[in-house]
């Protein structure tokens, strides 16, 4: 996280440093450099990032397994779109599992969730 930020920063500041350098020697073509890189910024975000409309939080890491090129493709039409096989699926843990306290779950319980929770 800390590393994304300085390079946002970076990136900022680079940008604010020579932006007035670029209008005062290339005037419009300023502009056009600008809507150029926008361009691709695009097509690379329609190409290299993956859909996550209505997937769960704990299943958007799944998007990014395996060849996130060929798959964000797949995202690109809806109808071979990975994200919406991912909208109703959720990482669980079994009932096998040891509950929080530590302890085996009860028998008969459905989830291995918390079994007692205290009042203030």
């Amino acid at each position: 996280m800390a590393a994304s930020l300085m390079t946002q920063w970076l990136f900022n500041f680079v940008i604010a440093k020579i932006t007035p350098i670029l209008l005062a020697d290339i005037t419009y073509g300023t502009f056009l450099l600008f809507g150029a890189l926008c361009i691709v910024m695009g097509i690379w975000t329609v190409f290299c990032v993956p859909e996550t409309k209505g997937v769960p939080l704990e299943s958007i890491g799944e998007l990014f397994e395996g060849n996130i090129i060929k798959g964000c493709i797949m995202d690109t039409f809806p109808k071979t779109s990975r994200a919406k096989g991912l909208q109703n699926h959720h990482h669980t843990y079994s009932a096998d599992a040891e509950s929080v306290n530590g302890s085996t779950p009860r028998k008969g319980s459905k989830s291995a969730g918390v079994d007692h929770v205290e009042d203030a």
